[in-house]
């Protein structure tokens, strides 16, 4: 079995069992922890598929990826239930489709501001309303600075791109200009 439908099947029995057991939003913040860390640490991976590694060295190194929180009990029986099936390999994979799965079932995007210089918090909070309300859905924006803007921002949301940075108007510029 491939990994695609290996990951959409695990994610939507994960979501399914989360949403019953009423800890869909704790997996939720979970598999988004699993994720980063996947993607920051791939010798995750490799130590996922080692084969000397035992079930319960595995889940305990799943489980430490949480950090000092408690895994909910879903995300714990979650962990073992992967490992004892021998699908390890594949949480990374799972805990992105999860996340995809949860935001579809919940209207929510995921959007990027990217500023010149830090954002007010009223300035942000409209950005976010007139992104809610431009795509009809909830956005869970991420922020950060860029100072290569020189001022402005890009807000990327959904595979579309505002670009009302300085930088992305001069650039507007040149290309109009010939050059």
């Amino acid at each position: 079995m491939n990994s695609g439908k290996i990951s959409v099947r695990y994610a939507k029995a994960l979501l399914g069992f989360a949403e019953k057991n009423g800890e869909a939003d704790k997996v939720y913040a979970e598999m988004q922890l699993v994720a980063v860390a996947f993607e920051a640490a791939p010798l995750l991976r490799e130590l996922m598929e080692t084969p000397g590694l035992l079930t319960n060295e595995k889940v305990n190194l799943l489980t430490a990826i949480l950090g000092e929180q408690k895994p909910s009990a879903t995300t714990a029986a979650f962990f073992k239930f992967v490992v004892d099936q021998k699908r390890e390999e594949h949480m990374q994979m799972i805990a992105l489709m999860y996340e995809k799965l949860y935001r579809e079932a919940r209207n929510l995007l995921k959007g990027e501001l990217r500023s010149a210089v830090e954002l007010p918090k009223a300035t942000l909070q409209k950005i976010e309303k007139y992104v809610n309300q431009r795509f009809g859905a909830t956005v869970e924006l991420s922020s950060s600075t860029d100072a290569s803007l020189i001022g402005g921002f890009v807000l990327d949301v959904n595979d579309q791109r505002l670009d009302a940075s300085i930088i992305g108007q001069l650039q507007k510029l040149n290309n109009y200009a010939g050059h």
